[in-house]
């Protein structure tokens, strides 16, 4: 992966992206990588950290996946977004930490 500035930790590999996680970098975190996305495929059920992953920078990402930016704005702001009938909505946030503990 060539990063072109922030990053994104990306879990499944196929479909669109249908979840976005926003947490805050740690002070003196050495990537800048506050966002999680969950594409189509991701295990659902799953300890998220147990599961493949990849990295994409979050330019590329709003390339890949057009229309992924309101769903980025509504994470940061909210924490949580998820894409549902074709429109991205906030809902409560639950960290990949959280996410692994189910």
């Amino acid at each position: 992966m060539v990063s072109c500035g922030a990053t994104a930790i990306v879990w499944g590999s196929s479909g669109p992206v249908v979840t976005v996680v926003y947490v805050p970098n740690e002070p003196g975190a050495k990537l800048d990588c506050e966002f999680t996305l969950l594409r189509e495929d991701a295990p659902p059920d799953e300890p998220l950290p147990t599961t493949p992953y990849t990295l994409i920078c979050l330019d590329c990402a709003m390339d890949e996946w057009p229309g992924i930016g309101r769903g980025l704005d509504l994470a940061r702001e909210y924490g949580r977004a998820e894409l549902a009938a074709g429109q991205w909505r906030a809902t409560r946030s639950r960290t990949p930490i959280e996410l692994a503990e189910v």
